[in-house]
Parts: structure tokens; sequence; C-alpha cells
């Protein structure tokens, strides 16, 4: 389609838009631009020299900082003309990155293992830690952290062994620093010590070969825990030399 458009009906097509079009002759040089394009530039097209960021674009997408000092995500397209000249095509994505970026912070699960993710487990955590409050009933709470050659499959390996060996009314997190965080609700710790040797014993099979090992860490809830005090307390307990050391309930 863009190989048959003139650079003239180029311009017609998109002087309206919201996009920024730069029609480049032969040898490369700023030959027009649409308002939207002017709006990106510090100067007038005659201050448009070859190593503008603009012109130096390379690749599909390009940060791009505009004149009153916004950061731009720009998508780029490179359009030849009927006459031989070309057309540098500019799309600002920076809302629809923005938006993502707030839409994964307000998600509850990990995106590659489908598990919760460190903010959806605290959601789910905290009416726990309140019951334990209110009922003096036992909770506790398991870190796994991984070492070695961990990748996206090695972490769902790990989420399909942790999802077979817990209850269902066990929950399951796990964060993108290669980290698992097990809640064990009317839990003791003598108990969850033992569920720790039973995973450390069948991550142990599972990557044998694979130079993927396993730290534990573990914290039975004290009247004085809130949720982060709880994962706190494990975190202070993880040991890669040690394996499975433990707090003190």
């Amino acid at each position: 389609m863009w190989d048959r458009l003139t650079p003239s009906q180029l311009g017609e097509l998109l002087d309206t838009s919201h996009d920024a079009l730069l029609v480049l002759d032969s040898d490369g040089q700023p030959r027009a631009a649409n308002a939207a394009l002017l709006r990106l530039l510090d100067t007038g097209l005659d201050g448009l020299g070859p190593d503008h960021p603009l012109l130096a674009a390379n690749a599909d997408s390009l940060s791009y900082t505009g004149p009153r000092g916004e950061r731009l995500e720009l998508q780029v397209r490179y359009l030849p003309l009927t006459d031989g000249s070309r057309a540098l095509w500019f799309r600002d994505h920076s809302e629809q990155q923005r938006l993502e970026r707030e839409l994964a912070e307000q998600s509850l699960t990990d995106p590659v293992t489908g598990l919760l993710n460190h903010r959806g487990l605290g959601v789910a955590l905290e009416p726990q830690v309140s019951r334990c409050r209110r009922y003096d009933s036992p909770l506790s709470l398991v870190l796994l952290e991984l070492h070695g050659e961990v990748d996206n499959q090695a972490r769902i390996r790990v989420s399909r062994i942790l999802k077979d060996q817990l209850r269902w009314a066990d929950m399951i997190g796990c964060s993108e620093d290669q980290r698992f965080i097990l809640a064990l609700p009317e839990t003791r710790q003598a108990d969850a010590e033992q569920l720790i040797a039973k995973l450390h014993e069948r991550l142990a099979a599972e990557f044998a070969d694979a130079g993927v090992d396993a730290a534990f860490g573990l914290a039975e809830w004290r009247k004085a825990d809130n949720t982060q005090t709880l994962i706190n307390r494990a975190a202070q307990t993880l040991d890669p030399a040690a394996g499975t050391r433990t707090a003190a309930g």
C-alpha cells in the first residue's frame, strides 16, 4: 500500500493524525513533515540534522525526550514511497505502556507461573494474619529461594511441585527474584519443617542435573506479627549453605 503513495498523498492522509510523519528525500534529507512531527521537535524542520534522535532511529521503537522534557515511547515504521524517497512514521505509545505498567502493578498473579505475586499474596495473607490475632490459631510461613541456573521453565516446574505437595487451603506466592512464599494456615512450625524436608527432597530429585539449588526459611506467627514482619522473620532464616535452617516460632 505505502509504496503506491506519493509523498503528498501520504502527507494529506496523516496531516490530521496524532501520528508524526517525516518525509525524507532519496539522500535521506528531511523534505516535509506533518504538524504532529513538528510538535515533537524543539526546532523547526531546518534544525533537523543527521544526528537528531528521530533521524538516527534504526529500530522498531524509540525512547525520545520531547521539547518540554516529556519522555515518549515511539513506535517507528519506515515507509518507501513511489519516487524513491521514504517516510518515517512515529506513533506515540507512551500512554499504552503506562496503562500496561499500571495493569501489571495492579495484577495479583505472576505472569509466568500463574501463582499469586507478592502483592496478591499480601492481599490473601492479611485475613489469615487477622484470624490468627482473633483466635490465636497457628500459621507458618515458608520461604523457598532458588539459586543457580533458574529460568522461567524452572520456576514453572517448581510451582507445579508446590501445587502438588500443598493442601488446598495453603497459599503459594512467587516473585520475580526467584523466591516462593508458602503460607500454611493451621500449621505449627514442626509440621512446616516436615513439609520443608519433603520439598527439599523432591526439588533435589527434580533438579539433580540442572544446576538449581533451593534454600528454605521458616517462621511461625507470633502475636506481635503483621504480614510483613512474618515474611521478614522467615527471610532472616534463609541460608543457602544450610538448606533448611529455621527460626524459632
